[in-house]
């Protein structure tokens, strides 16, 4: 009976978590859901403008990545022995939707220039030590060594970026090499534009 009524309670919170998960994803898909104005210059007569920004960011199975953002991935590994199915998935996705306004439309040439910012540092502070012992067996001399190599981590970040008005999406694969302490370097692997099907 005890057992019994341990299971119950247990089954209830987990029930009770899949269906507020469920609802949540179904009524809220978006993180953060909020509108803009970008009324700044039109008081020079630049213009004015009004705006939604909505943002979301989950883990994600590799079964539901599209296959371009599958073959950005698997192109130009580094790491040989190493596939795309030991790895972890993040999905951020951000839609931004502008609109001029009535009374003030924007002038021509008037442009969005989007710039992303993100920190790493909640996933450096879980990696391992910056240093690694190994041990090798050196047949010249018939015997074991060991030696201290440096232990780094590939970040691999696909963006794509699909403009609607005027049916270009960009995409492009960048590889951020860092360990415990710092990011080492950032390399452009891959940048790709494709023209989207007319509507």
């Amino acid at each position: 009976l005890i057992g019994a009524a341990s299971l119950a309670y247990i089954l209830k919170d987990r029930i009770k978590e899949l269906v507020r998960n469920g609802l949540v994803k179904k009524f809220n898909p978006w993180d953060h859901d909020y509108d803009m104005a970008g009324d700044a210059l039109s008081s020079v007569g630049l213009g004015a403008f009004t705006g939604r920004v909505q943002e979301r960011m989950h883990w994600i199975d590799e079964a539901k990545l599209s296959e371009s953002v599958l073959q950005l991935r698997r192109a130009q590994r580094t790491v040989r022995g190493t596939t795309i199915e030991l790895e972890q998935v993040i999905h951020y996705c951000r839609t931004l939707t502008f609109t001029p306004t009535k009374d003030e439309p924007l002038p021509a040439g008037y442009g969005l220039r989007e710039i992303m910012r993100f920190t790493l540092d909640e996933i450096i502070r879980r990696l391992d030590e910056t240093t690694d012992t190994i041990h090798y067996y050196d047949d010249n001399k018939s015997l074991f060594h060991e030696a201290t190599m440096p232990r780094v981590y590939h970040l691999n970040m696909v963006i794509v970026s699909t403009d609607l008005s005027n049916g270009r999406r960009y995409k492009t694969r960048t590889r951020i090499v860092l360990n415990q302490k710092q990011i080492l370097r950032v390399e452009p692997v891959l940048s790709e534009i494709d023209v989207l099907p007319s509507p």
